[in-house]
């Protein structure tokens, strides 16, 4: 049946094996990431990917105030080192944590990530967020992007899942 639908071709058993797996597994990533939106509101989410981010290789991360007012639209200020021949570049990353469930269209998200690229001369913004990605925000994030010519990217429902499985599989799993 899967022959004939053009799933899979005659090559590999592994191929199959695999494919199946993957479906098995990405059926779980949402369980994953509202497990994490439970364990982690609010503050409690940007310290859980502040370690993510302190664990990565080259990166720095800092925690940066404690709300709109006093953080300037950034969560985490995250440095990037990236050591080309002889000299390190850095990237900065302006992070604004979203600890929510359902669709996402709230795009004051947004602004606070404009208004930290602005304040902290970041080079990029990122929002993390345990809600699903709309098009209403999508559509915004666009925008904003065009208007301060600086990439503001997402990572929104299940990708939050892979990026924690990615980068910090022990917080899900133990040692």
């Amino acid at each position: 049946e899967n022959l004939k639908h053009g799933k899979f071709d005659a090559t590999s058993q592994k191929d199959k094996s695999v494919i199946h797996l993957q479906e098995k597994i990405s059926k779980l990533l949402p369980q994953i990431t509202s497990h994490i939106q439970e364990m982690n509101k609010s503050k409690e989410f940007e310290r859980f990917l502040h370690r993510i981010f302190s664990g990565m290789p080259n990166t720095v991360s800092i925690q940066n105030g404690f709300g709109w007012k006093t953080d300037h639209g950034a969560d985490l200020l995250v440095e990037f080192e990236n050591p080309i021949i002889g000299i390190n570049v850095t990237t900065k990353l302006v992070v604004q944590a979203k600890s929510y469930s359902g669709e996402h269209f709230d795009t004051n998200a947004i602004d606070q990530i404009v208004e930290g690229i602005k304040t902290y001369h970041a080079d990029a913004g990122l929002l993390i967020t345990t809600a699903n990605e709309t098009e209403v925000l999508e559509e915004y994030l666009r925008n904003k992007t065009e208007e301060i010519g600086k990439t503001i990217d997402v990572i929104a429902g299940n990708d939050v899942a892979k990026f924690v499985l990615r980068y910090a599989p022990e917080l899900l799993m133990g040692s």
